[in-house]
């Protein structure tokens, strides 16, 4: 058991780090300066030049990598460019709500899903255990996303 728990964590180290480096990539091939977004557009260059030097984006591409990567072990994410305060903070003080958020949505879930499980065996074959059957399937191939636009439809009327 814990020569498979081993084996998967050394598997899982490569997969962290490419995750890790297509977030960093994508944050930085997302069009316009980040400097420009935290501060509004008519900001003087001198001051988007000062910024850039104090928040480290003016450094080569690697530089910046490795210095995101080390700050994220030490668990600091940096700063929100659109609110400018810190992601960690921001991350922690979201994290209750949405702990509350997944036990309702799975209680929810689970109520549902046993109370149509069991009318679905005693009404074996029959008209309701098919419509169960296949809300079931619908919910299980429906991509999330859809489902959450789909659900923010119904419920905002």
């Amino acid at each position: 058991m814990l020569k498979k728990s081993l084996k998967r964590i050394v598997v899982a180290i490569p997969v962290l780090i490419g995750v890790i480096l297509i977030i960093f990539i994508m944050l930085r091939i997302i069009p316009g300066n980040p400097v420009t977004t935290m501060l509004g557009e008519h900001v003087n260059q001198a001051v988007i030049d000062k910024v850039s030097r104090e928040m480290g984006i003016d450094r080569p591409l690697y530089v910046q990598f490795f210095k995101y990567v080390g700050n994220a072990l030490q668990g600091d994410l940096g700063t929100s460019y659109r609110l400018n305060r810190n992601v960690t903070k921001i991350i922690l003080e979201a994290f209750p709500n949405t702990v509350k958020l997944s036990l309702c949505a799975a209680a929810v879930a689970w109520i549902i899903g046993i109370t149509a499980g069991i009318v679905a065996a005693v009404k074996q074959n029959k008209l309701l255990d098919r419509l169960f059957m296949g809300c079931a399937l619908l919910g299980v191939s429906m991509p999330v996303f859809m489902t959450a636009l789909v659900l923010q439809y119904v419920f905002a009327f």
